[in-house]
């Protein structure tokens, strides 16, 4: 499975690279708690995101500024973002939060309606009255 995974990874990686002068839009942001990005576990600290399209699809590379951590994600159709988001119209990222234990949930790019949304697993109802959503600021980097 660890080599399924890493096969993947290395997949997406090169398709990433590949169509990178497709379309590529690069945030940047601070992000005050550990949290997992798909199966990669992060450490808090400064990350970039990058949102590569190619061919109508998008890919969400997650790399922390010191290069020690990276995460290919393919984000799945998302819903419209928040109407607070819209309003404000600055990009952000949500995390969803149990306890200590925090999941990159969805990026918006601050001028589309809709958002990237990360897989993750389903919560049965007991816990997901207890889940919390944390919102960072993103920056605009290109």
């Amino acid at each position: 499975m660890k080599t399924l995974t890493m096969r993947s990874t290395i997949a997406v990686a090169a398709l990433v690279v590949a169509a990178g002068s497709a379309s590529a839009q690069t945030y940047k942001a601070d992000i005050p708690m550990s949290f997992r990005a798909g199966n990669t576990q992060m450490a808090a600290g400064s990350y970039d995101f990058q949102v590569v399209t190619s061919s109508g699809r998008a890919y969400v590379a997650v790399q922390k500024a010191d290069g020690s951590n990276t995460a290919m994600l393919l984000p799945i159709p998302g819903s419209d973002a928040p109407k607070a988001w819209q309003k404000e119209r600055k990009p952000k990222i949500s995390f969803n939060c149990l306890g200590r234990t925090c999941t990159l949930g969805r990026l918006w790019n601050g001028r589309d309606v809709f958002v990237y949304e990360f897989p993750a697993r389903k919560l049965p109802p007991a816990e997901a009255e207890r889940l919390a959503v944390v919102t960072v600021g993103l920056t605009r980097a290109d």
